[in-house]
Parts: structure tokens; C-alpha cells; sequence
């Protein structure tokens, strides 16, 4: 509900182009507004007559892989859209015919394109207990594993009122799957993005925006062939003479590198393929550089700890 709220902010910030007010002023106007306590999203159109108001969808996303094969280990394989990633369509039902043939049978699919998968999920809570997670203490985690979410996010060292919050200025260039730059203010989700890994390109699951407390904040400055790259001291990316994680103060020699308070309004990050958790190196190109595209999805951040705080809540889950 968080990352709808932003949704709306950013449609009236950016689409808007006629109101009377500034950006600044009608993100200050939003941000007074509560937040909605409750919330459903239904995706289809009960216009429509063959539609209806019927529609199902996943509503844990740890049992996805056994709901849509529950009868493997007896050799039964289920074909059908209920049992797919794209809930309500004939698709679905061919996307799990394709998946079985080629895991199971070693028969190669037929088809001369790619299909995405739509992870559709459902996470729905009561009042009550949104107001005790709300006043519990931390939300997701903005990049630090191999996934994401909406906003908020975990981990220190950011600095400035910001220390949740994963993210680059949105000046930063992301390289596109096309081989061309794009500043990741204008990286919209469905995009394809390049991962810099053997995976392929990604898939932009959530462009990610964050106000800036008091639109000040300590963030590390990297030159590069691009120009500066400005992020989150403790943004996740990847070193290839270290084959790890680091955090971006950490990343290069400290003449390359350096901290230092900054006005800024808006950080940005993009979640990378959350809806194929494993075959995906969740991560983009900026700047030149592999960050860390896990957004603020926690499930994806304590799945895949690239973030401080994530690899201590991972030891603490093992150990309990």
C-alpha cells in the first residue's frame, strides 16, 4: 500500500505538468495525507460479460514452487492457468505446459520469443495489523540480497535521515537491455535492463522513489566514465576482483571515492526480476557498475543478504 501511495504521489508530480504547485510542494501535500489503512486490487474489469467478478491469485509467495507442482513427486503434472504464474488467462496454462515439457521431458519449447512471467500475489492484512508492523520498527530492505518491495528498507550508513533507504540521484545511467543509457528517474517497470552477469537482462519488477528527509543527505560520490555516481554509502555492488558484495564507500580505492552531505530531493532503485527468484542475478548496470536490485523486497533481501543488516537477520534465522 506504501508503494501505491508513491505511485500516486509520483503520477501527480510528474504527469500533472499544468498544476499551480511545485514538486516540492505537492510532495510536502502528499506526505501530510495519512495512508490508507486498507486496500484490494482487482484485476479484472467486471465490465466485461465473459469476465465476471471471479479472479484468484497467490497469496504466499514462500509456497509458490509447491502450489504450482504439488503432485511432481508422483510423476502427475497439473496444466492449468491456476497453477501458473498468469492467473486468469490461457497463457498461464500454456506457460506451465512449456515449463514441464522442457524441466521434466527435455523437450525444447516451440516458441521463437520470450514470455515473462507475472508473479500475481495478494498479501492482504488487517488494520491492526498493518498499525502493529507500522509501529513495530523496520520495513523491507532496498537492495541487499537478490530481490524486492515498496518503500522504506533496511540497513545503516546512509546518513542524513536516510539510513533505511538503498538508492542512486536520479541522474544515475542505467544501461537498458537495447545497449542504450537511461537516467533512472525515467526507468519505468516492464523495462528490460542489462544485469551484468551471464543471466541476460532483467526486468524492472518496481521503479523505486524516496523522499530525502529535510532534502539533505551523507551519500558516497564515485567518479566514473559516466560522470559522478551518487548513492547510499551501504548500496550493495558487486566487485569482480572480489566476486562479493560491497558496499558502494567500500567499492574502490578511497581517491575514487568520497562522502559528503548533498541537497537532494528524490533517491531512486530498481528491483530486478522479483518474480523469478532464482534464475536471475537481481541486479542492473549504473554508471558502469553492477548494483544490487533487490528494491525493498524483504523476502528477496533475507533470501539473498548482500546488505549488513540482512546478513545478520540471516544468521539470526539460522541460529534460532
Amino acid at each position: 500500500m506504501r508503494h501505491a501511495h508513491e505511485r500516486l504521489i509520483r503520477f501527480h508530480m510528474e504527469e500533472e505538468t499544468e498544476s499551480a504547485l511545485s514538486g516540492f510542494q505537492m510532495d510536502q501535500l502528499f506526505r501530510a495525507i495519512q495512508l490508507p489503512e486498507f486496500a484490494v486490487l482487482s484485476t479484472w474489469n467486471t465490465a466485461i460479460p465473459w469476465a465476471g467478478g471471479a479472479w484468484h491469485t497467490w497469496t504466499d509467495l514462500s509456497n509458490i514452487q509447491v502450489a504450482k507442482q504439488p503432485f511432481v513427486d508422483r510423476n502427475i503434472f497439473v496444466v492449468n492457468e491456476a497453477y501458473s504464474l498468469l492467473h486468469g488467462w490461457a497463457e498461464g496454462s500454456l506457460k506451465v505446459a512449456d515449463e514441464i515439457l522442457e524441466q521434466y521431458f527435455d523437450v525444447e519449447r516451440p516458441w521463437d520469443f520470450s514470455v515473462v512471467d507475472i508473479n500475481q500475489v495478494v498479501l492482504q492484512t488487517s488494520s491492526a495489523e498493518c498499525v502493529e508492523a507500522s509501529d513495530g520498527g523496520s520495513s523491507g530492505g532496498s537492495s541487499g540480497g537478490d530481490s524486492g518491495g515498496s518503500s522504506g528498507g533496511g540497513g545503516g550508513g546512509g546518513g542524513g535521515g536516510i539510513e533505511d533507504v538503498l538508492c542512486f540521484t536520479g541522474d544515475a545511467l542505467v544501461s537498458m537491455a537495447d545497449g542504450t543509457l537511461k537516467p533512472i528517474r525515467e526507468v519505468q517497470e516492464g523495462d528490460l535492463v542489462q544485469t551484468g552477469t551471464d543471466k541476460g537482462a532483467g526486468r524492472v519488477t518496481q521503479a523505486l522513489m524516496h523522499t530525502v528527509p529535510d532534502h539533505k543527505a551523507v551519500l558516497t560520490v564515485m567518479e566514473t566514465e559516466h560522470g559522478e555516481l551518487v548513492g547510499t554509502p551501504d548500496h550493495p555492488m558487486y566487485h569482480p576482483e572480489a566476486d562479493a558484495w560491497v558496499d558502494f564507500e567500500n567499492f574502490a580505492p578511497a581517491d575514487l571515492l568520497r562522502n559528503e552531505e548533498r541537497e537532494v530531493e528524490m533517491l531512486y532503485n530498481l528491483e530486478i526480476d522479483a518474480d523469478d527468484v532464482e534464475g536471475t542475478s537481481h541486479s542492473y548496470v549504473v554508471n558502469g557498475m553492477v548494483a544490487s536490485g533487490l528494491g525493498d523486497n524483504e523476502m528477496l533481501n533475507l533470501r539473498f543478504p548482500r546488505q549488513e543488516i540482512y546478513k545478520l537477520k540471516a544468521v539470526a534465522a539460522a541460529t534460532a
